[in-house]
């Protein structure tokens, strides 16, 4: 009877000691699925920040070199001054035979003319006149007074024809005697006019007498609502002869009339 106990009791032993093994057991391999579920935890999170890190740097670079071009566009815009259009930066590397004011040569948007003119010069560099004036008759030994040309951009000068010659005319037939060009603050073109000997719109009294010299004929008004000054240079010296006449207002060169009479 006793033994029987004694192997009931150690029956029970060994029972609760295999019971204890098989929850060590239980519990080191949940210590290890928990490990290995950490690792792959770790790892996958590692990978999603290296992804993440990637794509942000990718987008870094993006943004890099999008401001590089924006910058290059802006460099290029700043850098880029004449043409517009070539309304917007006046040419002024003009291929002149002189620099002799007294030949009365001139640049208009970048082009270069020389008296004797007619209206068929006036027409090929774009500005036209009305049709009603073309057939009109100038007298011999005459001039007109002004006629208005302009061209597509509505930029406008005025125009004036001699006729010196021992028969009447039309105009579209008869020699140009003089321009005159304006620069008005209420249009939105003006010509842009260059004298041989550097002279243009916006220039003060003091630059044009650097090149020009002393005028043969000075005035002044003497209204206190407008600053209006002109100054005249004779070819010859003499008033009736062909000329340059050039008005300034507020001190800034803003109309030039050339006159040829030859």
């Amino acid at each position: 009877m006793k033994r029987l106990k004694k192997f009931a009791t150690s029956a029970i032993l060994i029972g609760i000691m295999c019971g204890l093994a098989a929850c060590s057991n239980n519990d080191t391999e949940d210590r290890r699925k928990s490990k290995v579920t950490t690792e792959a935890t770790t790892e996958a999170i590692t990978t999603s920040e290296e992804v993440t890190t990637e794509e942000v740097t990718t987008e870094e670079e993006t943004t890099e070199e999008t401001t590089t071009e924006e910058d290059t566009t802006k460099e290029d815009t700043d850098g880029n001054t004449s043409g517009t259009d070539k309304k917007n930066t006046p040419k002024t590397d003009f291929a002149f035979s002189s620099n002799d004011w007294k030949t009365l040569e001139f640049a208009l948007d970048g082009e270069i003319y020389t008296f004797p003119m007619t209206l068929a010069d006036v027409e090929a560099a774009g500005f036209m006149i009305d049709e009603e004036y073309k057939s009109e008759k100038l007298e011999s030994n005459m001039y007109t007074t002004s006629v208005t040309a302009e061209n597509e951009a509505e930029e406008q000068f005025y125009v004036r024809f001699k006729n010196f010659t021992d028969a009447d005319k039309e105009l579209k037939d008869c020699e140009i005697y003089g321009f005159s060009f304006e620069v008005l603050d209420y249009r939105d073109v003006n010509p842009d006019v260059t004298l041989c000997n550097g002279v243009t719109f916006g220039m003060t009294i003091d630059e044009v007498k650097t090149l020009m010299g002393e005028p043969d004929y000075y005035y002044e008004s003497d209204s206190t609502d407008i600053d209006r000054k002109e100054m005249d240079y004779y070819v010859t010296g003499k008033s009736y002869d062909s000329s340059l006449e050039l008005s300034f207002t507020d001190g800034k060169l803003d109309s030039i009339t050339l006159v040829n009479t030859d």
